[in-house]
Parts: C-alpha cells; structure tokens; sequence
C-alpha cells in the first residue's frame, strides 16, 4: 500500500472528525451506527473517525444518512482548516517528547522534567 501524502491525510482526518463530531452529537455509540446496515465493524467505523483508514464516497454516503447529514457536511471546507496542520509549537512539543521518550536513563528524565518545570515557574514570574 502506498504512503498517503499529507495532503490526503488531513483530508481524512478532517473526514473522520466530522464523522465522530455527528454520531456524538446524536448521542449514538459506534456499535449504534454500524448495526445500521452498513456492513463495517465498530473498530473500522473508528479507524474512519482517526483518519486512519480512508472512507469510500459510497460508504460516507451510507454513514452520513445514518447521521443525518448531507454528504456535502463531511466535505465542506477542508483545505481550509487550519485547526489541521500542527503549529510550529505543536510539532516542537511532539519532537520534544519523542525524544524524551528516547531517554532510557530514570535519572536523565527526572532532571529534564525538574529543568523543565523551573523554566516554566520562571517565565510565569516574568509574566
């Protein structure tokens, strides 16, 4: 299987947020809408929600009737949200506890996180 290009990531994601936001806002579990006829288990409804699967049109469509949704909701906007692509900041917290993680030394973490904790006491005083 091919790599997805970022791109069609976030697109997916988008996809799947919008998915999960629904059936949420209707109160209803996976379990709920699969058993809706739609021949998919909970856990590839959910692997749609993540972004991590990409869905068919015909299967959206199914998903977004059971939703009660025009199939235009699920697609409106995407290359447009922002809240998609990781901030700056984002992606250096991700890359620092990455690294962190990394870290096999107990007492190396300890002192990080206590260099850590006293950077950020004082930026709050200097605030």
């Amino acid at each position: 299987m091919a790599k997805k290009s970022s791109f069609i990531e976030k697109i997916d994601k988008a996809v799947g947020k919008r998915i999960l936001n629904s059936r949420l806002e209707m109160g209803l579990s996976r379990q709920q809408v699969v058993e809706k006829k739609i021949d998919i288990s909970a856990q590839q409804l959910e692997r749609y929600e993540t972004g991590m699967h990409r869905i068919s049109v015909g299967r959206l469509l199914q998903i977004a009737k059971i939703l009660k949704r025009p199939l235009r909701y699920f697609l409106q906007g995407i290359e447009v949200e922002e809240e998609l692509m990781p901030t700056q900041h984002q992606r250096l917290c991700i890359e620092v506890g990455r690294n962190f993680m990394k870290i096999s030394n107990h007492d190396h973490q300890i002192a990080i996180g206590t260099l850590v904790r006293s950077l950020a006491k004082k930026e709050k005083k200097d605030n």
